[in-house]
């Protein structure tokens, strides 16, 4: 249990630094489309996680 918490816990720690490099990437292209992506990777890290 503790090392699929582990490895769940590295795995959000991998969408958090891409979702920061996309934060970079989304102000050349639409703002909104980062923000429904940024929001479609959260709900994928809780489904993960939980």
């Amino acid at each position: 249990m503790s090392k699929k918490n582990f490895r769940s816990h590295r795995h959000y720690m991998t969408i958090i630094s891409n979702t920061q490099n996309f934060d970079v990437l989304s102000i050349h292209y639409s703002h909104d489309v980062g923000t429904l992506f940024y929001y479609f990777l959260i709900t994928l890290t809780f489904i993960i996680i939980f």
